[in-house]
């Protein structure tokens, strides 16, 4: 008889810890799984752009490298970046190409995509004996190409389409990365004859085209991509009066968050895939 109470009781604390362990196991799957975060930094260079992208799965990106390079490159170092998988060079102005020789010199780099357009400047020609000296080669890009694809993340181009252009600045490589529910749209120095033909919609983050010239500002795009944060990459005291009043009064009345590298610092953009947060070296 004790015997027999003894093994009731051993299959009653059987089927309580096989209820238990089930119970647990079905409150751990509907948890929210955690996701890898993805970290776009827009580095201050001054008057120039320069933005790099730390992917989820450990790749990287690097969007243009401003005038010199050398606060780009500083920048990589002190984040203890070893490679640079994806090299974007948005058009040949200086204060986004010309740092990028640089790059290209002291670090090593997997993929190099630029605009099919050439300037005859020796900055540029520096930038290409640079690449030519790495044994790399240039993919020309076009609107609807996909630099990068992986789970839950997708970099596409939405600009330049394979056609000829007037201004240099129309050329511009317009990047838009997605990652979850979360998107970035990075437009070089596209002017607003571009930006009119871009439909991406519910961007979190936008970098402000062309650091915020009044002939790159389009309400019509600010209005379809209703961007959350803005960030405009520029250099404090400027010649050229950039960011242009009428573009900041533009955001402002849309209530979009204002980042400026001549005031905040470097920015760096975090999204975990559900959300993003933004924050400036100098608040």
């Amino acid at each position: 008889m004790k015997r027999l109470l003894k093994n009731k009781y051993f299959i009653l604390a059987v089927i309580i810890f096989i209820a238990s362990f089930i119970h647990n196991a079905g409150k751990e799957n509907i948890q929210p799984k955690q996701r890898d975060e993805m970290r776009v930094h827009f580095i201050d260079v001054g008057e120039g752009d320069s933005a790099f992208i730390e992917f989820p799965d450990g790749k990287t990106m690097l969007v243009d490298a401003g005038e010199e390079g050398e606060d780009t490159l500083s920048y990589l170092e002190k984040s203890e970046v070893e490679k640079i998988d994806f090299l974007v060079g948005t058009h040949p102005h200086s204060d986004h190409i010309g740092g990028l020789a640089t790059v290209v010199r002291n670090m090593e780099i997997g993929n190099v995509y630029m605009p099919k357009v050439t300037h005859n400047t020796a900055i540029f020609e520096d930038l290409l004996l640079s690449i030519k000296e790495k044994g790399l080669t240039i993919n020309p890009v076009y609107a609807g190409d996909i630099i990068y694809e992986s789970d839950s993340l997708l970099v596409e181009i939405l600009s330049p389409k394979d056609r000829k252009y007037d201004n240099l600045n129309n050329y511009s490589v317009v990047l838009k990365i997605v990652y979850g529910d979360t998107a970035f749209l990075l437009t070089g120095d596209a002017e607003a004859e571009i930006l009119d033909g871009i439909y991406a919609k519910d961007i979190d983050v936008l970098k402000v085209p062309h650091h915020g010239a009044l002939s790159s500002l389009s309400e019509a795009f600010l209005d379809r991509t209703s961007p959350g944060v803005a960030v405009i990459s520029v250099g404090e005291g400027n010649q050229y009066g950039h960011p242009h009043d009428a573009t900041l009064d533009a955001y402002k009345k849309r209530n979009i968050a204002i980042f400026r590298t001549d005031k905040n610092g470097s920015v760096i953009a975090t999204s975990d895939g559900l959300k993003v947060t933004v924050k400036g070296e100098r608040e």
